[in-house]
């Protein structure tokens, strides 16, 4: 929905691109495994609405 929010902490040459009309954070760049890893940890979700369900 418009209110969850998908984000994480750029590792390295990684960067992501979240899509809200889909739910889809996408994550790319030549990086290592281990730095792959830590941007997959640091992934949170929010959810922006006033009473989530």
């Amino acid at each position: 929905s418009a209110e969850d929010e998908l984000a994480f902490t750029e590792v390295g040459a990684i960067t992501g691109d979240y899509d809200a009309a889909r739910g889809i954070l996408t994550l790319s760049g030549a990086d290592t495994v281990a730095n792959y890893q830590a941007a997959l940890r640091s992934v949170t979700y929010r959810n922006g609405s006033e009473d989530p369900t």
